[in-house]
């Protein structure tokens, strides 16, 4: 098994999702799914190192334990992060995380040392090099939305965490809140037209955010992005639902963040202002208060744990509109 997952690491074509070359550097991450005891991961570990090696891999980081169990399931799973500086400066850095650590280094010679690594201070969150300092002086009126809408969704966390809390499993206001740091830490260097703001958008959802949401997000912006590149602007926003629903399966009253998109789609596609869309879309996420979930985790939650709550996402998508709608 680990030799063949070590060969789908390399640059073949039956692995287009990492692919290594000679001289790479990346972290290991060897987890328990729960029964499986820390001699046996050692072994595992070893194994995968020698074999990595043996392709030229560098192998300078690893993490493992039981970090994503399935009760008390027998097995393993391996995971290989490709590094860069900052990235290996990210995972170096201290985590108040109860199942993380410690990380390991190990040299690159065979039989080298491995040794365990002292916590260092974490760079900014959500800061990328070269990153411009938030402005809004000359900013286009799109990438001012974009700037408010996403500084509207990291100051609600705590909304947005709590709601998911009922239904989920309370990662909604984290998961979003990384989204929109990303955004805003990428907003400076997006271009000016309008489709490749909304291709810019996708990009950085992709890159930061994790979960059914960051999918759906980024299948949005991108067939947004791209009705608007092909001259059909007025369309963008359904089409962008379109293939939300298309890849993602969920529908209007699914009690998702559809909930609030058909409602605000449907108020721009009748001549209203984005004041009467962000309305529009309050009023939608208002409504699944009263739903019960067909779609996404909260689907296999007892429907008495989130009565009377509103759906996560269905509010982040009001929360966007509202402060898009202040914008002038």
């Amino acid at each position: 098994f680990l030799e063949r997952l070590s060969s789908s690491s390399s640059s073949s074509s039956s692995a287009p999702y990492l692919p290594l070359k000679e001289g790479d550097e990346v972290a290991l991450l060897i987890n328990s799914l729960g029964a499986t005891s820390g001699m046996e991961l050692a072994i595992i570990g070893r194994r995968a190192v020698e074999l990595l090696r043996g392709r030229r891999i560098k192998v300078v980081r690893v993490l493992s334990g039981p970090l994503m169990t399935s009760l008390d399931m027998a097995g393993f799973s391996l995971s290989l992060l490709l590094l860069s500086p900052t990235r290996k400066a990210r995972l170096d850095a201290s985590s108040s995380a109860p199942a993380w650590g410690p990380l390991y280094a190990v040299g690159e010679e065979e039989g080298s040392k491995v040794v365990a690594l002292e916590a260092a201070a974490a760079p900014a969150a959500g800061k990328k090099e070269g990153a411009a300092a938030a402005g809004g002086a000359g900013e286009s009126v799109l990438k001012r939305m974009v700037r408010a809408c996403a500084e509207s969704i990291v100051k609600a966390e705590e909304e947005l965490t709590a709601l998911d809390e009922k239904c989920g499993d309370g990662d909604c206001g984290v998961t979003m809140r990384r989204g929109a740091e990303q955004v805003l830490a990428d907003l400076a260097g997006y271009p000016e037209e309008e489709e490749g703001v909304l291709s810019a958008v996708a990009s950085s959802i992709n890159e930061s955010m994790g979960g059914t949401s960051g999918a759906l997000l980024e299948i949005f912006f991108r067939a947004a992005g791209r009705t608007v590149k092909e001259g059909r602007r007025g369309e963008a926003f359904k089409e962008g639902i379109a293939a939300m629903e298309f890849y993602g399966g969920g529908r209007k009253g699914f009690r998702t963040m559809l909930d609030a998109l058909h409602p605000a789609c449907e108020a721009l596609g009748g001549g209203g202002t984005l004041e009467e869309a962000a309305a529009a879309a309050a009023a939608g996420a208002e409504e699944t208060k009263m739903m019960q979930a067909s779609a996404g985790r909260a689907n296999w939650v007892d429907a008495a744990a989130y009565e009377g709550a509103a759906d996560p996402g269905a509010m982040a998508v009001a929360i966007g509109f509202r402060a898009m709608a202040a914008v002038k």
